[in-house]
């Protein structure tokens, strides 16, 4: 099922930043991550039959992937889109047309970090907050149209409160949601989020985290 959404970013949720379009809440108090998500049939919202949520990370570093993969795959899988790629906004704009809801990948410190290293501009851990946020905003200027933020790696800063805080205030106070994957297998992110006041869930598996015949 494909059912298209508008193109990002839409004025009212958007700021112009530093180094690209920010989401905002708007005058009206809509949030970007009620403005650009899906919307879920009533059918499914109502019915008490298991639901299976799923994102698929990774979208928009290579373009002929991600075209396969916005045209293939059901309407109904979320797209996490990485900040690296080419045109983004553009590959952002034909997922949601297929009525994929996108979220952002923030690369965030690993532990072995510089060795293990998810991309430039990347949160760390024992750095000042501007620096972070300048940072985060430029992760977030990068497209517009994302509900919210998924975390790439960060087990190490997942893991440092006095970071998180100021990091999840921002996604609080430009109306995001922050989802975390279940790749790193301990977080105080659930603490952080709930003080600040942030919408926040935790994936429950990797799917093929083990990209093994069985």
């Amino acid at each position: 099922t494909h059912r298209p959404m508008k193109p990002a970013p839409i004025a009212a949720v958007t700021e112009t930043g530093p180094d690209g379009p920010l989401p905002r809440i708007s005058e009206r108090g809509k949030k970007p991550s009620d403005i650009y998500a899906q919307v879920t049939p009533t059918a499914v919202l109502t019915s008490e039959r298991p639901k299976i949520a799923i994102i698929l990370g990774g979208m928009g570093i290579n373009a002929r992937l991600t075209q396969k993969a916005i045209k293939d795959l059901p309407g109904d899988i979320t797209f996490g889109f990485a900040p690296y790629g080419d045109n983004l906004q553009e590959q952002v704009n034909k997922a949601r047309a297929r009525g994929h809801e996108v979220m952002l990948q923030v690369p965030m410190e690993p532990v072995g970090y510089p060795g293990n290293n998810p991309g430039p501009k990347t949160l760390i851990a024992d750095i000042d907050s501007a620096s972070n946020l300048a940072a985060l905003q430029w992760h977030m200027g990068r497209f517009a149209g994302f509900t919210g933020i998924t975390n790439y790696m960060g087990a190490r800063l997942l893991n440092a409160p006095e970071a998180l805080a100021p990091l999840m205030a921002e996604l609080k106070d430009r109306g995001l949601i922050y989802l975390e994957d279940a790749s790193v297998p301990v977080s105080v992110a659930h603490q952080s989020a709930k003080a600040a006041g942030l919408p926040m869930r935790r994936a429950d598996i990797v799917i093929d985290a083990e990209p093994d015949a069985a």
